[in-house]
């Protein structure tokens, strides 16, 4: 990846984890293009739930096959509540509203607890994901 398409990363607020752990083929100008559209719809007149639906489709249209989803915090700071999960299993997004911020609670409730990036490749073996693991690969999610 070139220096200034790495800058463009951290302007539209990537971490710096997360564009090292970017795949070198990511389409640069569609990257742009979607950063474009989220200006446009935070700078429109919508509700929040559209506006943060509209980046997981934008997301998940990026990186096809992945799923995307936006977790919030609870106004009690000490759970998850979905923001956008349009693609996700139903089943899957019940157990994750309300889900506990903590050190060991799969990828995002771990990350919200870290407060940064986590990136889990087999939520089978790894231990941040004792809850809720089962569940989780039940619905077929397999990395976080």
């Amino acid at each position: 990846m070139a220096l200034d398409e790495q800058a463009a990363f951290r302007d539209i607020g990537l971490p710096d984890d997360l564009i090292r752990a970017a795949k070198a083929d990511l389409p640069f100008p569609a990257l742009l293009e979607a950063q474009s559209r989220i200006i446009d719809l935070m700078a429109g007149d919508r509700d929040l739930a559209e506006i943060l639906s509209e980046i997981t489709k934008l997301v998940e249209q990026l990186a096809p096959p992945e799923l995307c989803s936006i977790l919030l915090m609870q106004l009690d700071g000490q759970h998850l509540r979905i923001g956008a999960a349009p693609s996700l299993p139903e089943p899957y997004n019940r157990i994750v509203e309300g889900l506990e911020i903590g050190p060991c609670v799969g990828s995002c409730g771990t990350a919200a607890y870290r407060r940064q990036a986590v990136i889990v490749s087999d939520i089978a073996t790894d231990p941040l994901w004792q809850v809720p693991r089962d569940f989780t690969l039940a619905v077929g999610l397999r990395a976080c």
